[in-house]
Formats: C-alpha cells, structure tokens, sequence
C-alpha cells in the first residue's frame, strides 16, 4: 500500500507543476502515416512538446514519453535526436541523459569533470553537448562531442566566455553564445576535420541584463540571433564578409524588438520571424526586418532540415508556401487530438498518472478517441469514406493497413 501511495502523490505533485499542453518543436521525421493528407516526408517523428515528447505509433496515433524516461523534467530539457529518432540526448538539471530505444529508457551520460551541460545539437552525424564550468565562480566551458562511448572536447574556452547555447549554420559551421561575462558569440568552423574558433567582434554596448542569446538561423552566409533582457525581446543579424572570420553585427532595424520572437527561418529566398504575432520578411543579406502586415497564431517557428514548420496551441503545420504575397499556407501535420497513452513496456504507474493531467491541459479525456490524422479523423473512419467496397483501391488498402498495424501497436 505505501509504494502505491507515493507513487499517487508523485503523480499529483507533478501534475500541479505541469503547463498547458502545447506542441514546441519536431525532432525527427517519420518516412509516412496512414493519414493521406500529411505529404510524404513531412510526417513528425518525435513531437517535442511543454509536457514532454510523443511518438509516431506507426498508425497515426502518437505515444506519450513521460520527461521522466528521458532523465529530465518539463521546464529544463534541451534535447536533440538523430534522424531516426531512435537515439536521443537530454539535457537536464545541468545532467546528460541519452536513450537508445527511441524514448522508452536513458542512461545518463558522465561529463569531464567540473562541467555541466547547457546544451545539445545532433550535428555532422554526431551529438555535441555544450557545457559550462559547474563553478560560478569561472567563466568558461567546453564543446563536446560524443563517440558512442564517451565525451571528446572538440573546442575549449578557458577565460571569460561561459557557453549559454549553440546553433548551426551549415555542415561546417556552429555558432556558440555566453551570456556570461559579457553577451558574446564565437564561431567554431569545422575545415578539414580541423576546428578553428573566432569570437563575433564589434557587439553592440547596451547588452547589460540580457538573460538569454540564441542563435535561431542561419547560412553560409548570414545568421540571426534573438536576445531577451525582462520582458523584451530582439534580434541580431551577423554577415559574413568574403567568407572570413571578420564578420559585422549590423544593427537598427534589424533590431527589432518585441516581447516574443519565433524564428527566424529562411524560406522562398528570404527571412521570417513572428514577432509579438505579426509576421515579419528580411531580404537575404539585408539584416533587415519589414513588417507584411500579416497577424498569424503561430506558437513556434522553426526549421527541420529543408522543412520549416509553425506550431499553434493544438497543431504543428509544415509551411508549404510564405511568400509572393499571399497569406502564408500551412498544411496540419500534428494535432494533440493524435495523443495515445505511454507505452506499456516503457512505462510506469507515475507516467500514466502524469499523461491524466497532460489530456485534461489539452481538454481531453481518456475517453476520447485517438485520431490517425491531424484533423481528428480515426483510422477506422479514414478507410470507411475512402472505401470504394465494390471495387477495393485505396480504403481497402487503409482497412489492410489498420488491421496489421492493430498487432504492431507497442512494437517497442
């Protein structure tokens, strides 16, 4: 009777702390699903989440991974995954967590000593965790990568510079801030196997208070940086000039300010953001931001290899078009009308208690059905209105496909 009632308490405990359910990010892709109006090769994966990650089931139903499977929790993980979505990294509590079954369990990972991760990007075939010095009292830290067996420094910042996050711009190319000391950004470049490092000069002085610089886009050319102090939020643009180290902070309108910034990505030869709802267009190289008028209810922005995705409160959509002056055209890839409960084999009595309230922050119950597509439509509904029953075709193909996929549920 205890363990049962401490795990209860857990669970409440937890669910008082949990935020609204809303998607964040897509992690990784998924070849397709069974519904047909998500275009093949954009179909989420992994779906990154405020109240932890879901995955593709297999038929259009996505499974719940409780944050407590990855080593993490709900307001503190940074994580990455690799293009199968089977191996990911975590980031928690300053702590490395890595699983190899796509979410089900993690182990976690031990740092060099006097280091503590801030950061993780699946980058060149690889995952590189960014870590600063676990001493408040030093400013410095490390870029490391990992082997399969353990963590190799690929870049060190011995002075002055405490890692807060990274991004990357191209395959040779990682931009690295600190908030601490000072804001700065420095670019490792990856040439040859060999890694070169060199600090982004010529900063703007009013920086003092600034909490938080991310590097949100970028090329071989060009990248975007978002900064906040409070409540407000800015952005910095950096150009490359002649492809060398020097490289030129350009500021005034291209500082455009607000109190939320999704983006920037680049999509149809030009930059987006959304600043506080209103949807803003900066010409390649100009640094620029021009507002399009243009109000849109997008709650993230961001970019998946060649993919650019918006998410809503309920929804991811894959942006299929943005410019020409039209309103911008999305498809639904994702909605929380697909989430399934956790996994029997991975899960635990805390995690299903936790998925209770992670269903009523979406204003769902258990007794609701889980949809195969985005819009809400189920498998069983998807084969009866594409059923052509005199002829066969395309609905008895989908009825094929939820009868096998009714013995490949918890495959994991």
């Amino acid at each position: 009777m205890l363990p049962i009632l401490l795990s209860l308490l857990t669970g409440l405990a937890t669910a008082q702390t949990l935020p609204r359910t809303t998607p964040l990010e897509v992690l990784a892709l998924d070849e397709a699903g069974p519904c047909p109006d998500v275009p093949t090769g954009t179909h989420p994966l992994l779906v990154r989440t405020s109240v932890g990650v879901f995955r593709h089931d297999g038929d259009g139903s996505f499974d719940y991974l409780c944050p407590t499977q990855l080593g993490g929790d709900v307001e503190t993980e940074r994580m990455a995954a690799s293009p199968d979505g089977e191996e990911l990294v975590v980031i928690a509590g300053g702590e490395v967590f890595r699983s190899t079954d796509g979410g089900c369990a993690s182990q976690r990972l031990a740092l060099p000593e006097g280091l503590e991760a801030v950061d993780v990007l699946y980058f060149r075939l690889a995952f590189y965790v960014l870590a600063a010095s676990s001493d408040t009292r030093v400013d410095s830290g490390a870029l490391l990568r990992w082997d399969g067996s353990a963590f190799l420094a690929v870049h060190e910042w011995k002075e002055d510079f405490e890692p807060f996050g990274m991004g990357d711009a191209d395959p040779t190319t990682l931009w690295v801030t600190a908030v601490r000391p000072l804001v700065s950004i420095d670019r490792v470049t990856f040439q040859g196997g060999l890694q070169t490092s060199g600090p982004l000069l010529g900063l703007p002085p009013d920086t003092e208070g600034t909490t938080s610089i991310e590097m949100r886009g970028g090329d071989a050319d060009e990248a975007w940086f978002v900064l906040q102090r409070g409540a407000r939020a800015w952005t910095w643009h950096a150009r490359i000039i002649d492809g060398s180290a020097n490289l030129v902070i350009e500021v005034g309108e291209a500082a455009q300010e607000g109190r939320t910034i999704f983006g920037p990505v680049k999509k149809d030869a030009a930059w987006w953001a959304v600043i506080d709802t209103t949807l803003f267009r900066a010409a390649e190289l100009a640094g620029e931001w021009t507002a399009t008028g243009r109000n849109v209810p997008w709650t993230c922005l961001h970019k998946l290899g060649d993919r650019v995705f918006a998410c809503t409160v309920p929804t991811v959509e894959l942006l299929t078009s943005i410019g020409g002056g039209a309103e911008p055209a999305t498809t639904p890839v994702f909605s929380l009308k697909q989430m399934s409960e956790p996994v029997a084999t991975c899960s635990d009595p805390t995690c299903d208690m936790v998925f209770a309230d992670v269903l009523a922050g979406a204003d769902r119950s258990a007794e609701d059905p889980v949809a195969a597509c985005p819009d809400g439509r189920t498998l069983a509904e998807l084969g009866a209105e594409e059923c052509t029953c005199a002829q066969g075709g395309r609905g008895a193909l989908l009825g094929l496909w939820g009868l096998l996929l009714v013995g490949l549920r918890r495959r994991r």
